[in-house]
């Protein structure tokens, strides 16, 4: 049975001329050309395996910052760091603190022998035992049950139950993890991306930006983010008047404000309500 691997880089046309030569060593590749593709296969359960490189083009580094964040919440995730540009900073990072199994450089050799060795090196890795599979196939299932509860959650106005499987999601986060506004803020847009909700980060409007807008076929959320309090992030909403541009709209509009732990890494409360026009 062929290994089926994840690689995550920008250069689309070194991926596919790689790609017979995966094929002959019994790797099937699942090519993608940016880190949010990447992060979706993982998410439904596509595979463990990741070939990740570090440089993407509108972010260097762009690779480890989210192994970091890919490790936390996919404990089984094996990571083979795969880069052209080699900084013993960086392997020493990779292997030591994000806990990927193996750092390469680029290219993937000529001769035949070290072409071999290459191959090994990968096998040795991204090799699936019978245990793994049975563990990808229960997490494929558990991911798709989350990815569902929250479809229903947004589509019912179940606030409740969405911050339920929020909670659930960030407790599988490592303590040692750096946590900041912006690092939930970007975790909660991920989410809900990946389940196929409608959602915009950082809208502008006149007098300031709302965190998460996201919409369902009745509902439009507002979402702000605090590191203090929910009720202030809820108040700033109101303050701000973010829900002015979507009064016209005939979905109905909730204000949501969620409050962070930076010590216990989690959602502290949140507050909710509904809109009331006229």
């Amino acid at each position: 049975m062929a290994i089926k691997l994840i690689w995550a880089d920008d250069d689309e046309a070194q991926m596919d001329k790689c790609e017979p030569i995966f094929h002959a060593y019994g790797i099937e590749l699942i090519k993608c050309n940016s880190i949010a593709k990447a992060l979706r296969e993982v998410q439904q359960g596509v595979s463990n395996n990741l070939l990740l490189d570090v440089d993407f083009p509108k972010s260097p580094k762009e690779g480890l910052i989210f192994l970091e964040q890919l490790k936390a919440g996919n404990p089984d995730l094996k990571t083979i760091v795969f880069t052209g540009f080699p900084e013993t900073s960086d392997a020493v990072r990779a292997i030591t603190e994000l806990a990927a199994s193996d750092y390469i450089s680029k290219p993937i050799p000529i001769t035949a022998e070290r072409r071999e060795w290459f191959f090994n090196r990968l096998r040795r890795t991204f090799k699936e035992t019978p245990d793994e599979k049975d563990r990808l196939s229960r997490r494929r299932e558990e991911s798709g049950n989350h990815i569902r509860r929250i479809q229903l959650a947004l589509e019912n106005c179940d606030i409740e139950d969405f911050i339920v499987v929020l909670r659930s999601a960030f407790a599988r986060f490592s303590y040692n993890m750096k946590t900041t506004e912006g690092y939930y803020h970007g975790f909660i847009q991920l989410i809900l991306y990946l389940v196929g909700i409608d959602v915009v980060s950082e809208v502008e409007t006149n007098i300031g930006r709302i965190d998460v807008v996201a919409e369902t076929e009745r509902y439009i959320y507002i979402m702000e983010f605090k590191l203090s309090d929910a009720q202030h992030a809820l108040q700033q909403i109101k303050d701000r008047k973010y829900f002015e541009s979507y009064l016209t709209s005939a979905k109905a509009v909730i204000l949501v404000g969620i409050s962070f732990d930076t010590t216990e890494k989690n959602i502290a409360d949140y507050v909710y309500e509904q809109l009331r026009r006229g």
